[in-house]
This record gives C-alpha cells, structure tokens and sequence, in this order.
C-alpha cells in the first residue's frame, strides 16, 4: 500500500470518490474547492500500489498554529477506510504512514484527532 497527497496531485476524482463513500460527510462540490484551495489544509490518500486509482482510505484536516510552539500542529478531521476495505489494516497502515508523512514530509509538533 501506498499514501499520496492527493492536494498535491490535484486528483479531484479520487477526493470526491473518497467523501461520497464517507460515513460522515457529504459532497459538496463548491466546499471541497475551496478546502484544497487552502494552503493549511491536507486531503491524503491509500492507495494499493503506485499504478492504483481507486482509493482504499484517506484522511484528511488542517495545519494548525500553536501559540507554544513555531511548528504547526495537525487537526484531523476525517480518517476512514473506504466502503468493503474495513477490517483489513487499511486504517492501521494510514495512521503510521501519517505519522512518517508528517515526520519527514511537513514536520509538525502534535496531532489532534476529531
């Protein structure tokens, strides 16, 4: 398996694909514009390999300043696994590619799950 930024590809049908099999969420078009438009916000995904295009889980929030510290500190908002890839690791394997992500990619000094 695999995580992408799926801002940093622009891959919008991935990212719709991703909300519209939310169990929390719903798509909205206009807003989902404007959240990937915003340069603190993050949209990641799980895919099976490099050559896949259907999404297994994604995760997705915001860059948050901290008045204690210069590095910004994480917000997740949403982290699911797709519809039929429950229970299969899936989740385990993108909360520790977060963690490397955020380590090495955007270093960050705390993550706050919803």
């Amino acid at each position: 398996m695999v995580l992408r930024d799926a801002k940093y590809e622009q891959n919008y049908e991935s990212i719709k694909l991703c909300i519209e099999n939310s169990n929390r969420v719903k798509f909205n078009e206009e807003n989902t514009k404007l959240f990937l438009n915003n340069p603190n916000t993050f949209f990641l995904i799980v895919y099976e390999d490099d050559l896949s295009t259907e999404p297994l889980a994604f995760a997705y929030g915001y860059y948050l300043p901290l008045p204690e510290d210069s590095t910004p500190g994480v917000y997740i908002y949403a982290l699911e696994t797709i519809s039929g890839n429950e229970k299969k690791g899936i989740g385990n394997f993108l909360i520790n590619q977060l963690r490397v992500y955020f380590f090495y990619e955007r270093p960050i000094s705390s993550i706050m799950f919803i």
